[in-house]
């Protein structure tokens, strides 16, 4: 049975997720999570990185309106809202392995399942017809969101559980997901090998598509009297050699970009839409307010070709 623990405020609760893996750390951990590599999160939870995911405003209102959201989910959909579930629960076969839950509900139509667990998502009429796939009809869930609620069911011991979701502020849709015993497997066999690489303090290496940002602020201070190791001396040059080249890439599309924008404010005028051919074209007046920038550290990468150097005859 996993080990309840009760929360006074959000501060104890962010403090036992701390150095936890949670349900919304295990896609960031099994590589499937849109916000967070497993490179940064190893860093947060080595203590290393602040965790700079922040609400937009649509996780903020959708956590406000989760009550709401669940009621008229359940209702829509012939389940019993049974209790808001406000608790954190600690695995009990994975030492590190936590998580905490939304709502428990009933099923009237299958007592004998149990309770169930009840995730809660307000989604963007966009992002749902983008990102949540349809299958014969019916919504699937992003992978994300699929081994967020996996998590939940291992560390809970559910065996049932659903995501209900609020679709552009009138449209609830249901998706119904039993206990995979194979997936639970995996994702506790991954946040073993996890916690155990935080422990031998050997991290994963980082996505650098992904890991610029964790990577600029890991190491934002810079140490003048610091030297290269002489087996890294070639990599920079060769890393540098490549920038050069992306960097002169992006510049000649940015400028064919900006080339072909003056040519469609040219050709448009002061019309504000054109549509033909299958193109839309708009371009709209906006005004946008001034604001102060908060003074941050940073780091400024600079990467220049070296001058050949003359040799004398």
């Amino acid at each position: 049975m996993p080990k309840i623990i009760e929360f006074g405020d959000e501060a104890e609760w962010l403090n036992l997720r701390r150095t936890r893996i949670n349900s919304t750390d295990s896609p960031a951990l099994l590589g499937i999570s849109p916000y967070k590599t497993a490179y940064e999160l190893w860093h947060v939870k080595a203590g290393l990185l602040e965790d700079t995911f922040n609400d937009n405003a649509r996780i903020a209102w959708g956590r406000r309106l989760e009550p709401v959201i669940a009621a008229g989910v359940c209702e829509d959909h012939g389940l019993e809202l049974v209790r808001p579930l406000k608790v954190y629960m600690l695995d009990d076969e994975v030492d590190g392995m936590g998580s905490s839950f939304d709502f428990e509900v009933r099923d009237p139509a299958n007592p004998d399942a149990g309770l169930g667990l009840l995730e809660v998502k307000n989604v963007d009429g966009l992002v749902f017809r983008n990102s949540w796939q349809a299958i014969d009809g019916e919504p699937e869930a992003p992978p994300h969101i699929e081994c967020q609620l996996q998590h939940q069911l291992a560390v809970s011991g559910h065996r049932w559980a659903v995501i209900g979701a609020l679709v552009g502020g009138n449209t609830s849709h249901l998706i119904r997901r039993e206990r995979d015993e194979e997936f639970i497997s995996l994702l506790r066999s991954s946040v073993r090998d996890f916690l155990a690489s935080i422990e031998a303090k050997t991290p994963p290496a980082p996505d650098y598509r992904r890991d610029l940002d964790a990577l600029k602020d890991l190491y934002k201070q810079s140490d003048p009297a610091a030297h290269l190791a002489p087996e890294q001396e070639g990599r920079i040059a060769e890393i540098a050699e490549r920038y050069d080249v992306a960097r002169a890439t992006a510049k000649a599309a940015d400028e064919a970009q900006k080339a072909i924008q003056a040519e469609l404010f040219h050709t448009l005028g002061n019309v504000e839409k054109a549509v033909h051919g299958g193109w839309s074209v708009t371009a709209r007046t906006s005004q946008r307010k001034g604001y102060v920038v908060e003074a941050t550290t940073t780091r400024r990468l600079d990467v220049r070709r070296k001058a050949a150097t003359a040799v004398a005859a």
